[in-house]
This record gives structure tokens, C-alpha cells and sequence, in this order.
């Protein structure tokens, strides 16, 4: 019976595994988001309210505290799909804010 040799793969860490490291060590977690360079503490994702506000599917808080910067999160805003009046629309926030919290890798 031949035996079978085993092969070691390397990967490249993610920016979920990132966050969750620095979420470990008290770091922020630098992060390309939609063009944005975004540098986020991760502690942020552990605020109760924050996320009690973005279940009830209101980003605005956790957007704030995430992205506290106005340019930028105007530019991300941006890229989101626009209402009639050409404003964001809610649903295409939610969108964002939750591929952002994704990238976090919050939950994990």
C-alpha cells in the first residue's frame, strides 16, 4: 500500500483574519474598502447600541463610528445605489455597512 504524501498549501491572510487579529491585540485593522483606505478599531463592532441600531437596519450609527471621517464616507456613500432624488438609498447602505462589517470579519 502506497502511502500518500501531504501537501502544504500557504495562503495569504484575509482582511477578515487581519481584523480579527487586531481585534485580539487592541489594534486597529487597515483595510481597502471600495476604493477607501479605511483604518477601524474593531472594538467599535462590540458597542450593543451600535449594533441594536444596524439589526433594526439603521447603518447610520455604526457608519459614524466606523468611517468618522465625513469625505470619506460621503465618497462611500457614493458608491451606493441612488433613490429617485439621488440620494443613497437605505437598502444600498445596509449593503455597505454590512460588506464593511463582513470585511471586519465580525461574527467570527
Amino acid at each position: 500500500m502506497a502511502t500518500q504524501a501531504t501537501k502544504k498549501t500557504t495562503t495569504t491572510k484575509t482582511d477578515a483574519v487581519k481584523a480579527l487579529e487586531a481585534e485580539a491585540t487592541g489594534k486597529k485593522v487597515t483595510i481597502d474598502f471600495r476604493g477607501e483606505v479605511l483604518a477601524i478599531d474593531p472594538e467599535v463592532l462590540d458597542d450593543y447600541t451600535l449594533m441594536e441600531q444596524l439589526s433594526s437596519g439603521m447603518p447610520f450609527g455604526v457608519l459614524n463610528a466606523l468611517i468618522p471621517d465625513r469625505a470619506k464616507l460621503s465618497r462611500l456613500l457614493a458608491t451606493c445605489e441612488k433613490s429617485p432624488a439621488g440620494n443613497p438609498k437605505l437598502s444600498s447602505a445596509m449593503e455597505m455597512v454590512n460588506e464593511l462589517v463582513e470585511a471586519l470579519g465580525a461574527g467570527k
